[in-house]
């Protein structure tokens, strides 16, 4: 019985030691984060942009101002996000895109000790994008009546109209995105699209073309030059029409219109386009309405 004694004395030294230990490794940890998240040394007290290259959509002060106030916020109310190790990068980047529709994309880094470094890619406009709005059946009746009622000897000889009247204009970048609003300029050298009225009203930041449909009409602006009808002119076009994501619609610079699938291969539909000018058509170009190529393995025109 009296070896007993020891062994119970032996295990409550050890508990105590354990629990002084654990005591001092939690006050030490709390102390360590205390010090880390309170201490004004780690609080972030610059704003730093990669590159260091003069902005054109925004101004610098304002983007520090914008990353100051996520910045002035605090956890629980209490617990501050200035300190560099909890600020919060998703907030600021969601902040400054927000007010910036004009920016692509935000990366913000901590830089020690107190310093958070922001990386901003600014969009970039490849052509300008305007809304069709197309009227009813109704405002096309009517429009058509008038035509006739105002012109007695154009009886039954109503002009052709495609009921397409071009409303809001944006800058869009080669993502499809609009950022900006804009004047439509007419010329060789601006890319000009165009798509039908969607369920609400465009706002800065839609996407109004997808990426791949993008890319095919960059694609097609660059190689259409390249087809060359009798008589040795290239074809060029600066205004495209969307109509649907199989259907885009182009004004060639001698006037007809050719009829694109962004779904299928763009070098399988302009090497069609070419075959058929050079095999069919020949110098009746200047006559054509339109080439339609939207069926795969099939060129119809007229």
């Amino acid at each position: 019985m009296g070896k007993i004694y020891p062994k119970k004395r032996s295990r409550k030294k050890k508990s105590l030691k354990a629990m002084i230990f654990g005591g001092l490794f939690f006050c030490s940890l709390a102390g360590l984060a205390y010090f880390l998240v309170w201490s004004p040394y780690f609080w972030v007290s610059r704003i730093e942009f990669e590159p260091d290259k003069p902005p054109r959509y925004y101004r610098q002060d304002d983007v520090k101002k914008i990353v100051q106030e996520v910045l002035d916020d605090k956890i629980w109310r209490f617990i501050p996000r200035k300190s560099v190790f909890l600020f919060p990068a998703e907030g600021i980047r969601s902040g400054i895109l927000a007010r910036y529709p004009e920016i692509k994309s935000v990366k913000a880094g901590k830089k020690f000790p107190n310093a958070v470094r922001l990386a901003i890619e600014e969009r970039t406009g490849v052509g300008i994008w305007c809304q069709l709005e197309r009227p009813t059946a109704e405002a096309l009746a009517a429009e058509e009546a008038k035509i006739s009622t105002s012109s007695p000897d154009t009886s039954g000889i109503l002009p052709k109209t495609e009921g397409k009247k071009i409303g809001q204009c944006f800058t869009l970048d080669q993502e499809g995105v609009i950022y900006r609003e804009s004047a439509l300029i007419e010329g060789d050298f601006v890319l000009n699209i165009f798509s039908g009225k969607a369920a609400a009203p465009p706002r800065i930041g839609d996407e109004v073309a997808s990426w791949e449909t993008m890319d095919f009409i960059l694609k097609l602006k660059d190689g259409l030059p390249g087809v060359k009808p009798a008589g040795g002119l290239s074809l060029s076009a600066a205004n495209f029409e969307i109509v649907s994501a199989g259907d885009l619609r182009v004004k060639t610079s001698v006037g007809f219109e050719i009829y694109f699938n962004p779904g299928y291969s763009i070098g399988t539909q302009l090497g069609a386009l070419q075959m058929v000018l050079d095999n069919e058509i020949k110098e009746n170009y200047v006559s054509l309405e339109y080439i339609d190529l939207r069926i795969e393995g099939r060129v119809y025109y007229q």
